[in-house]
């Protein structure tokens, strides 16, 4: 693994991980622009004091690396811009953002070749798309003026700006559903293990995720939620599982008091109704 492609991991993980917290939308995008900057300036400090080890490090860089970093930024502009004037008139609000859709939507008309190369999967012509080495497309240059031709095979480039398509169509969708709503203040008042006991139940019942969130993840979003520390989930389940009996008392506590209340509910609604005397 190239260390180019170490640095991105950590990035694209410390992403995915913004994209999943519930914060306001300008902050996140805000953020994830200094992100990708300070990333892009490190890689290129790298890339000029130690360069490529070879070429298929080359082209893993301008295809699967720099295109998805620049992407991010670019999106997160347009979306920033979006965010700051959501306020404004329905119709005025709606054209920005097709407008900024379709800037970015004409890098397909223009480029369909490589579009479809990108989306056929095949790696045949990744020397001239992904290396530095290869003849510009003067096309591109007159597309984009301002790439780095030290920097960018151009169509590195082009990539980012199809990938940036995909994230604002999916990011620009929430705009319209209040996707931000500030989390009610709610404190745990019952034991901590009661609710380690619920977190090991839902988690182990897949109900998040169809299983395929840590145990750790689930506790730290829910610990966030109830105001509790949860850190450590893994030696309080422990506990739990060694207990000697009562393994699920909370919960069937729990169950038994939902139960008495749907019982009690069912009684009044199916209760006769007194005759007239």
């Amino acid at each position: 693994m190239s260390k180019y492609y170490d640095m991105f991991s950590t990035y694209n993980s410390e992403i995915k991980e913004l994209y999943s917290f519930r914060t306001k939308n300008d902050e996140r995008a805000d953020l994830i622009i200094e992100k990708s900057d300070s990333l892009l300036g490190q890689l290129r400090t790298t890339f000029e004091n130690q360069g490529f080890t070879c070429n298929q490090e080359e082209i893993e860089f301008f295809k699967e690396i720099k295109p998805k970093i620049i992407a991010q930024r670019i999106a997160n502009s347009m979306l920033l811009d979006l965010y700051l004037k959501q306020h404004v008139g329905k119709d005025e609000h709606e054209s920005n953002k097709v407008e900024k859709l379709e800037k970015l939507k004409s890098y397909f008309s223009e480029y369909q070749e490589f579009y479809k190369y990108m989306k056929s999967g095949n790696c045949g012509r990744d020397n001239l798309y992904f290396t530095l080495g290869a003849t510009k497309n003067d096309m591109i240059t007159k597309i984009l003026p301002d790439i780095d031709r030290n920097f960018s095979t151009g169509y590195d480039m082009l990539l980012a700006n199809m990938y940036a398509y995909d994230i604002l169509t999916e990011k620009a969708e929430s705009l319209d559903e209040n996707e931000y709503k500030p989390i009610p203040q709610l404190t745990w008042t019952l034991q901590k293990y009661d609710l380690v006991e619920l977190i090991l139940a839902l988690h182990s019942y897949k109900a998040f995720n169809d299983g395929k969130t840590d145990l750790k993840e689930v506790a730290s979003a829910i610990g966030q939620i109830f105001n509790m520390n949860l850190n450590d989930i893994n030696r309080a389940s422990f506990s739990i599982k060694n207990r000697k009996k009562e393994t699920t008392k909370f919960l069937y506590d729990l169950a038994g008091n939902l139960n008495q209340i749907i019982s009690e509910s069912n009684r009044y609604k199916f209760k006769s109704p007194k005759l007239d005397d």
